[in-house]
Parts: structure tokens; C-alpha cells; sequence
């Protein structure tokens, strides 16, 4: 019997990693200030949800967005 997994992002998987289905929660802010707040208020909803924070990755596409980033998690906690 096979394994579905789902993750956050509403990726599932098989038992063998392979991609079923992928839909991302995709979200545009009209600043880097609401960014930052939009995606710590995401962070925290997850976590409320059960998921655990080690379980959490987060991506930037370069260095100059760390600091966003960083915010985003500081909110979240």
C-alpha cells in the first residue's frame, strides 16, 4: 500500500518522493514592510496548526532578503 504524504505547502508525495501534486500558496504584498508581516503571520498560523518550527524552511532568492526573512521569523515566535 502506498504512502501519501502532505506537506505544508500542499506538495504530495508518494512513498518514493515522487511529486503527486503540487499547489503552492502563492501571495504578493504591495511592500517589503507587509512581506514581512505577511509571511510571519503565515509562520504563525503553521505553527499554530502543529507545525513544529525545525520543520519549517524558508527560501530567499539572495542575501538582501535575509534580513526580511529573519523578521518574518522573529514575528512568528
Amino acid at each position: 500500500m502506498a504512502v501519501e504524504i502532505i506537506v505544508v505547502d500542499r506538495c504530495s508525495t508518494d512513498d518514493s518522493g515522487k511529486i503527486l501534486d503540487a499547489n503552492p500558496d502563492v501571495k504578493v504584498w504591495p511592500n517589503a514592510a507587509a512581506e514581512t508581516q505577511g509571511v510571519g503571520q503565515w509562520l504563525e498560523e503553521r505553527i499554530k496548526q502543529g507545525v513544529k518550527p525545525q520543520e519549517i524552511g524558508i527560501f530567499v532568492r539572495s542575501t538582501a532578503q535575509i534580513p526580511r526573512a529573519e523578521a518574518a521569523v522573529r514575528q512568528a515566535r
